[in-house]
């Protein structure tokens, strides 16, 4: 797994700013940039920030890379999107599935 791109993805599914996405997480725009424009893989102090900013711990990034076996596309694409909301937003969701 690439650590880098995987944040770049999760950021960008974020709809956050860099500006934002720096706010949250702690961590400089200098920083954020200089990671994506020269493609380095984050310290883990880094990476656990830049996780603190995308609503998701440490543990939470690295198994959401696993894919049970026997899913289909909609599935993972699913369980892709509900990695990316905020525990507001999955709330959200849940209330909205629990009427349907």
């Amino acid at each position: 797994m690439e650590v880098l791109s995987k944040i770049r993805r999760l950021h960008e599914k974020s709809g956050l700013s860099i500006r934002d996405f720096a706010e949250k997480s702690g961590i400089s725009q200098t920083t954020i940039r200089s990671l994506y424009s020269r493609e380095n893989t984050p310290t883990l102090p880094t990476l656990i920030a830049l996780c603190s900013g995308l609503d998701m711990t440490l543990n939470q990034f690295f198994l959401e890379s696993y894919v049970p076996p026997n899913l289909s596309d909609d599935q993972i694409e699913l369980l892709d999107y509900w990695a990316s909301l905020t525990d507001e937003q999955r709330k959200a969701f849940l209330a909205l599935l629990s009427v349907i």
